[in-house]
């Protein structure tokens, strides 16, 4: 996308973090935003000509019109959207639990998909190997994940936080689904395992990033 081309969602389906917005547009019933495809894998978000748009250098983008303003990180995209669809709601209106579900959306995205996504594993592929590459890969998402199950534990009901979807959630399932691709045992997990079993019924997950 260009500097004044059109507004909407801009997303890459296999990246974790678009997952998360594509997710919760779902589950929102949110179908007006206009959804456009950009090739990551092939560094479409890194061309000169997209500009301020992708000053970020990374995916998904929400283009509020053609010129701008943008928006990038997917917890900034999904705490405008419930700013405009605030129905359902995804953030909770007790202080502590809203907080608790913003606590496990930055785990997520700092502590597990931070040090696990794609220029990561590409660089150590480029530096040292795919063995080394993979290594650390599983070495950091074992380490997140048994993290994460703790925290969970002390909130999961139909959902990571009660038995209402919170933003949590649209953090969360990407991280179990990649983590399963990778080939990690999520069954090791006392909490994680039955949740990623439960989210496989929702329909907001279904069929996306395949």
């Amino acid at each position: 996308m260009a500097e004044g081309g059109p507004a909407g969602l801009y997303v890459d389906r296999r990246s974790s973090s678009c997952l998360r917005v594509l997710s919760y547009l779902r589950h929102k019933g949110i179908t007006e935003l206009p959804v456009w495809d950009i090739d990551v894998v092939a560094g479409a978000h890194r061309e000169a000509a997209h500009g301020h748009a992708f000053a970020a250098r990374c995916v998904p983008v929400l283009a509020l019109s053609g010129d701008g303003p943008w928006l990038s990180q997917s917890l900034a995209i999904l705490l405008h959207l419930e700013g405009r669809y605030p129905q359902p709601s995804t953030v909770l209106a007790d202080e502590t639990a809203r907080g608790f579900v913003l606590e496990l959306c930055t785990y997520v995205a700092s502590d597990i998909q931070a040090v696990t996504n794609l220029r990561i594993r590409r660089h150590l592929k480029e530096q040292w190997g795919e063995a080394q590459a993979l290594a650390w890969n599983a070495h950091w998402t074992a380490i997140g994940l048994d993290a994460l199950d703790t925290l969970v534990g002390r909130s999961v009901g139909a959902w990571a936080v009660g038995d209402q979807a919170t933003l949590a959630d649209f953090f969360i399932w990407p991280a179990l689904r990649n983590a399963e691709r990778a080939g990690h045992d999520l069954a090791a997990h006392a909490h994680l395992g039955p949740l990623f079993q439960r989210y496989g019924q929702q329909d907001c997950f279904d069929g996306l990033g395949t």
